[in-house]
């Protein structure tokens, strides 16, 4: 679904802004908004024309990509069904935080105990409930990119709400409940809209995030078209080493959901009582960890909202499972501030506890396995031991030289030692592979062009991770 009256244009870098801004008056359309960052410009276009303009703009040597302003949803899925009607309580029941018990986190807790708010947790969502007794004295730096008055950053729908809770709730303070990152994070609020996001709301709210320096940033929302300038954003936060998560989807398919599905993503699916995959999860070469999912306890606003007990109330969906991994990111961030955004998804796959599986590796239902946040503070700190017969994978995207994915291209993983190819995929449209469950060791990392059976080299050498997912960004620039 895309917002109508809008196109996202991708310009190449030399392209300057005289040449930019007569383009525009050469199609007769406005340009409202810039991102110079990512040389992306928002155009307003007639509606129910978008794709003649974007075909117009494609034509142009100038211009790298065309992009409508995609309809981004909140993935949180009710759990009952009366979802649309007005309830006074859910149907969970008397509920405990047995979603956080379920990640272990009372020994990472102990070493956490200690630090007070030296990470940030970006929450790009309906925003937040500013005077909430477990989340106000955490909040810094609240914005809302959904309409023209970025002080309107109230909740008006409980989901931010909630999702903050769960992530970074105020813990060990005798009331409400506990977080995932104890009280090692603060809450900065990116408040998108209320009941659907834009791609360009999503995209100010990344390059806010990075702007003021988040650490990790949770977004619980998705949507099924691939964005280029969302790709880009993300890519740009990557660099910037912020850790990036989110929710897998809601469907209940293996189809892939942005931004979860972009490269350099932490994608979650859900789990529920019986660390079986939620009903509702998504699933996917892009899942990379599972947190609790179903009948999630967390804080609610304090003002009243329909189907909704105010201060608490439970939730599901894979909207609720990522904080919890969101939470965890941040509380790792602070125990080991030097550490990389790629060694602590790594250490939260390689902690992980296996599910449906004997052996340490990836699977599309989970991952590499339900989170657990003690047993990731372990392995961050070098006090646990990583299994040598554990499984890793090469996960990115081969994209060309404008920084466009590749459709069809055959990535293949040779190991160094046996000389043999180890893994190979085929890439779709987002130009995304998973080479996936290959044993320790140095690989060779190339495709195959279209017609022969001899892998080009991209990457001569590179070592697996075992139980962990490396990040790639394959750049093809020789295809004829």
């Amino acid at each position: 679904m895309i917002e109508q009256g809008k196109l996202l244009i991708g310009f190449r870098d030399h392209v300057s802004t005289k040449s930019r801004d007569m383009i525009h008056q050469q199609f007769g359309v406005k340009c409202i908004k810039k991102f110079p960052q990512l040389n992306v410009e928002v155009v307003e276009v007639p509606k129910g024309e978008e794709e003649k303009y974007r075909q117009m703009y494609m034509a142009l040597a100038d211009v790298t990509f065309v992009d409508f302003n995609c309809l981004r949803k909140p993935n949180c899925k009710p759990n009952d069904p009366y979802y649309e009607e007005p309830l006074n309580t859910t149907n969970d029941g008397l509920q405990s935080q047995w979603g956080l018990r379920r990640i272990k986190p009372e020994r990472a807790f102990d070493k956490a105990k200690c630090i007070k708010l030296r990470s940030k947790i970006a929450i790009l969502d309906t925003g937040i409930d500013p005077n909430h007794p477990d989340l106000a004295k955490k909040i810094i730096d609240p914005i809302n990119f959904g309409s023209d008055n970025p002080n309107d950053y109230i909740d008006r729908e409980g989901h931010g709400t909630h999702v903050a809770g769960i992530a970074a709730a105020i813990t060990n303070n005798k009331i409400g409940i506990a977080s995932a990152s104890y009280n090692t994070a603060a809450i900065i609020p990116i408040k998108l809209g209320d009941r659907e996001f834009t791609s360009e709301a999503l995209i100010e709210g990344i390059l806010y995030a990075i702007e003021k320096g988040a650490d990790v940033m949770n977004m619980s929302l998705g949507g099924p078209c691939y964005n280029q300038a969302e790709q880009n954003a993300i890519e740009l936060a990557w660099k910037n080493g912020v850790i990036i998560v989110a929710a897998a989807g809601n469907e209940g398919h293996e189809r892939p959901s942005y931004p979860a599905a972009y490269n350099f993503v932490l994608g979650v699916s859900a789990t529920d009582k019986n660390n079986q995959l939620a009903p509702f999860s998504n699933w996917g070469v892009y899942v990379g960890i599972a947190a609790p999912g179903t009948a999630i306890l967390s804080t609610t606003p304090t003002y009243p909202l329909p189907d909704l007990r105010r201060k608490y109330d439970t939730m599901q969906g894979t909207s609720m499972a990522t904080p919890f991994v969101s939470g965890v990111a941040a509380m790792l961030r602070a125990i080991k501030p030097q550490a990389t955004n790629q060694e602590i998804i790594q250490a939260i796959q390689q902690s992980a506890r296996n599910l449906e599986t004997d052996q340490k590796k990836w699977m599309p239902f989970y991952g590499y396995g339900l989170l657990n946040a003690s047993n990731a503070v372990n392995v961050l700190k070098g006090k646990e031991n990583i299994d040598s017969e554990a499984l890793g994978s090469f996960y990115g995207q081969a994209v060309d030289e404008n920084n466009q994915p590749l459709e069809d291209i055959t990535i293949i993983a040779f190991n160094n030692k046996t000389d043999k190819e180890a893994r190979e995929y085929q890439t779709k449209g987002d130009g995304m592979f998973r080479l996936f469950n290959l044993p320790a060791g140095n690989y060779l990392i190339g495709y195959a062009p279209e017609g022969t059976n001899v892998a080009v080299s991209l990457i001569d050498s590179i070592n697996i991770v075992p139980g962990a997912d490396i990040f790639l960004k394959l750049v093809i620039s020789d295809l004829e």
